[in-house]
């Protein structure tokens, strides 16, 4: 039986999926949610040398969009009677599945519910896969949810 649900969220469709199947997870096993969202500094590259500082209002706007997706999650959570907790994580020069499984050292999740986008190809060596990195290095089980495939 699963007390602690631990969903990372990105904002994509295939997160939401994963929003929907711990929501009904929770609510069928009686446990906690806890959605978070690891906003990637890594990604803030940009160098600019003008009067306006633009690393920090992309990281300021990174921040931004993170706490809306992590309200909406929550939002979804409470409209099925569930209370769930949010974290808005800084993954900073470490990779976003290491910052995930800290939150688990912080927080006691029995199991992992996130989406996978199932990339494939240069897709895959591009943009590489949290997921894939979770399943090897998370200390808990992991639901993946795949995305609805588009045509």
């Amino acid at each position: 039986m699963y007390k602690h649900i631990l969903v990372p969220v990105d904002g994509s469709s295939t997160s939401d999926l994963a929003v929907q199947e711990a929501i009904k997870l929770a609510a069928n096993q009686q446990a906690q949610l806890r959605f978070v969202h690891v906003v990637d500094n890594a990604r803030v590259f940009w160098y600019d040398e003008s009067y306006i500082d633009a690393v920090s209002l992309q990281q300021t706007a990174l921040r931004e969009a993170g706490k809306n997706i992590l309200g909406k999650a929550e939002t979804l959570a409470s409209q099925a009677g569930l209370t769930s907790q949010t974290a808005l994580l800084d993954a900073n020069s470490d990779r976003i599945a290491r910052v995930i499984v800290e939150e688990i050292k912080r927080w006691p999740a029995d199991v992992i519910v996130m989406g996978t986008h199932g990339r494939r190809g240069f897709d895959h060596l591009l943009f590489g896969s949290v997921a894939e990195s979770m399943m090897r290095i998370a200390p808990i089980p992991i639901l993946l949810i795949r995305g609805v495939k588009e045509h």
